[in-house]
This record gives C-alpha cells, structure tokens and sequence, in this order.
C-alpha cells in the first residue's frame, strides 16, 4: 500500500490517490502518527507534482510541517529539488511555511541564502517578515548563513530588505561564537561584503573570543587582506585592546551605583512601563507647551514695552522661556519611537526658537550645559555621535556608550526579565 501512494505521489496521480483512501479510509491517518516520515507531499514535493502536493495539503495540512528521517520538510525537499513553482503554491496556503525549521535549524529562508536564491529569498521575506528572525541551532541568522557561504547577492537582498523595513538591528545579531556577520565577512576576507556591512553596524563588537573584526582581520594573509584592514579603520574600526573593558553583570551588581546611573536606570523604568496612555497625554501637554513657549518667543523678539517692564525681565522671561520650550522637546523626543525621524524636527525647531530670540550669556550657556547633558544621559544621541564623527571623538564616544549606557541598560533588562 505504502509503495503504491508512493508511486502516484511520484506521478503526481490524484485518481490514484483516491483509489487507495477507498481501500483504507485510514491511510493518511496512519502516516500522520509517524514522527518522521516522507509524507505524500514530501514525495510530490521533490517530484514537483504541483496539483498533487494541492490535494494533499487540502487533505492533510499537517504533512507540510511534518519532516522526514532526513529532517526536512516538503518545502525543504522542493527547494533542494529547485521546485519554485511548487514551493509558491505551498506558500499560498500557508505563508508560514517559511519559519519551518529543518534539519539544524535551518528555514526555508537559510536554505534560499546559502543557495543564493535570490529571487525566492525576497518573496519569502515579502509573504513572512518575521522569518528573519529565525536562529538555526548554531544561532545564525539568514544573513550570517549568505555571509559564511560567500552568497553576495543574497546579502545584497537581505540588506536591501532590513533598510527598507527599518530592521537594522538583525545585523547586530551574533552567533553562537559571538560573531556578528561583520566579524564573519572579515574571517572569510570579504572585502565587498564588509564594505557593504561596516556603516550599518557596531564595527567594534567583540565576540565570546573578544575580537574585534579589526583583530579578526588581522590574522588574514591573504594578498588583499591589507586593504581589508584599511577599509575596517576608515570604518572606525578599532582593536579589543584599545576599547574600555565591558563590566559583566556580576561586576554591575557588585558596585555601588553612582547617581548618575540611579537616575538613568530610573528613567528608562519609567518609559519602560509607561502606559500608552499616559505617554499621550504627555506628548500633548509637551506639545502644548512647546508651542505656546515658541509663539511667546515670537511675540517677544520685536522688543516692545522693553522700557516699561524694566531692562531684566525680558531677559529672564527668555531664558526661562527657552528652557521650557528645550525641555518640551526633549520630552517629545524621548516620548516617540526612536525610527519616527522626530529628531530631524526637534532640532531645526530649537535653532529657529533661540533664532529668534536674542542671545544672551545666559541662554547661551544654558543652551551648551543642556546640550552637554542630552550627549551625557541619552544613549540616542550618543550613538548617533558615535556614527558621524571623527575616529579621535568615537573612542570617548564608545567608552561613554559602553561604560554607561550599556552597562545600565543590560543591566536593567536583567533586572526585568
């Protein structure tokens, strides 16, 4: 009986089929309380019988995640069998499909990255977004996969894609040897890669070995391996040895907290539980403010009645009304999600605000001290300093980031979780 749906699966034979569920009504029953078995569909799958892996899902729509002996499953096996009208339909039934995970862990998705397959490799990302974050056993992503099997054009797709959806942070991810895909293109000296990869990502991550892929490169001895290492230092690239020691969890808990991280860590807590109503309310009372602190600055920069209220309270009311409106705005910009783009608003809003108002010592002072604060407090700011300026400023700008942002930021998340 098994030899005979194995057959009409190979011919794609849906009369077949039937002629065999007459004579065993529990056929399919049997086959589906098997743990790892070839289905019919795993045997139409590899055949490409399109209509015939169609009636079976519509029959038995358990066998498309169920895998063989072999670990995978039927869209595995019509991707090795290079099926791509097949692997579609299956997709059109269930876009799924995709996060099924085969043999070590690997998708659909890390199948069509290691092949190179270009075209399926954005369909899938279209019909199931979430597939990229799928891990195989040794904790690789998509992208580590195409990296590691010299696929260029396959990064160029997955990185094409992480840009369009804002998901730049999948490229941070690291392996089970704390390897980003940065530090995997440098090991394999892949100069196109890593020039692909090295401004949309952390360039002095180490790994669990504490390499940098600066220190990574430096081990290759290929002819171009120099000018691997040129590109990671144009890049800010810089060796383990020259960055600020990250304290473990263990070290955090053992010190004594500074009040700087008091108030840090107390901050993003209460961001952090902040209900989406009451982030609202706050948005429009600091949108309220920042408004009428922003006409006031309008109405007072003709200098009217300046005589009749006296030399110093103008000056006062300005610098007091400046301090409102940057606050304002600073709660703004905390308060909105930190892709929504607020900050190329905020900023042109706040010079157009002292802009318009007179400066004085005090303001301009003020102005610098808060300025200093926002660079010292806000981790946003400090990783947007640590991408745009000079190689000289990004080491204090990665001691700072590192010795207390992160730091309290893992630090509450360990607390949380």
């Amino acid at each position: 009986m098994e030899q005979r749906l194995e057959a009409a699966a190979q011919a794609g034979n849906i009369d077949a089929l039937y002629s065999l569920m007459k004579e065993d009504a529990y056929l399919l029953e049997r086959i589906e309380k098997v743990p790892f078995i070839d289905t019919p569909l795993h045997v139409a799958a590899s055949a490409g019988q399109v209509h015939f892996a169609m009636e079976i899902m519509r029959l038995k729509p358990s066998f498309a995640r169920k895998l063989n002996q072999n670990g995978y499953s039927p869209i595995h096996l019509a991707l090795q069998s290079e099926q791509t009208k097949l692997v579609l339909r299956l997709l059109d039934v269930d876009k799924d499909l995709v996060r099924v995970q085969g043999r070590e862990g690997k998708t659909a998705l890390h199948f069509a990255a290691e092949c190179g397959m270009i075209d399926l490799l954005a369909e899938f990302l279209s019909v199931c977004p979430k597939s990229i974050q799928d891990l195989t056993i040794r904790k690789e992503t998509a992208l580590h996969v195409a990296v590691k099997s010299d696929k260029v054009d396959a990064l160029k797709v997955l990185l094409g894609w992480l840009e369009h959806v804002g998901k730049d942070g999948v490229l941070e991810w690291y392996d089970d040897e704390g390897n980003t895909i940065l530090h995997v293109a440098a090991s394999r000296n892949q100069i196109e890669m890593v020039s692909l990869i090295i401004n949309r990502t952390e360039v002095n991550a180490k790994n669990t070995a504490g390499l940098t892929a600066l220190d990574i490169s430096q081990d290759q001895t290929q002819p171009n391996s120099s000018k691997l290492r040129h590109m990671l230092l144009r890049g800010g690239g810089l060796k383990a040895s020259s960055l600020p020691v990250v304290p473990k969890l263990a070290d955090s808990l053992k010190s004594k907290m500074s009040w700087r991280e008091k108030w840090i860590i107390s901050d993003y807590r209460k961001r952090l539980y902040l209900s989406n109503e009451d982030r609202n309310i706050i948005l429009l009372v600091a949108v309220l403010f920042a408004t009428a602190n922003y006409q006031a600055a309008l109405d007072s920069s003709d200098g009217s009645d300046v005589d009749s209220i006296g030399y110093y309270i103008p000056t006062i009311f300005k610098l007091v009304n400046n301090i409102a409106f940057f606050a304002s705005m600073v709660e703004i910009y905390l308060h909105l999600p930190a892709d929504c783009g607020i900050l190329r608003l905020v900023l042109p809003l706040v010079v157009c605000n002292y802009a318009v108002s007179s400066f004085t010592h005090e303001s301009l002072v003020l102005m610098l001290c808060l300025a200093c604060l926002m660079v010292l407090f806000y981790s946003k700011l400090a990783i947007i300093l640590h991408k745009y300026v000079p190689i000289f400023v990004q080491k204090k700008v990665v001691k700072m980031k590192i010795a207390i942002f992160n730091r309290c930021s893992s630090f509450h998340r360990e607390l949380v979780v």
